[in-house]
């Protein structure tokens, strides 16, 4: 999400929020000049979520964040990842009728 927003705490709500309810990483740069970009992702463990995060007004930055991909594709087709056989799953729980949508597409 590009943004050039004053408003950075209600697009983070916002990130938050959407990160939670389409199980997907989501990343808002805010111009340097207003700041608050940031990067969250769907972890289980509260403090994995927030990927990114800058804030601060006149802050120009270049960087490069690590997001989880592949197990997150993996995750939102059904399979329960977990780094380990006794480890909790590595991702939120999906959200009531995920993926419904879809599959409502492709029938008739």
């Amino acid at each position: 999400m590009v943004a050039y927003n004053k408003d950075i705490e209600g697009f983070a709500a916002v990130a938050d929020t959407v990160q939670r309810l389409l199980m997907c990483n989501v990343v808002v740069c805010n111009t340097g000049f207003f700041g608050g970009s940031l990067a969250f992702s769907p972890f289980r463990e509260r403090y994995k979520r927030y990927s990114f995060n800058i804030k601060g007004n006149n802050i120009g930055a270049a960087v490069s964040v690590k997001l989880p991909l592949k197990v997150l594709a993996q995750h939102q087709k059904d399979q329960l990842v977990r780094l380990s056989d006794e480890e909790k799953p590595l991702f939120i729980h999906k959200p009531p009728a995920f993926g419904l949508l879809g599959s409502m597409i492709g029938t008739k």
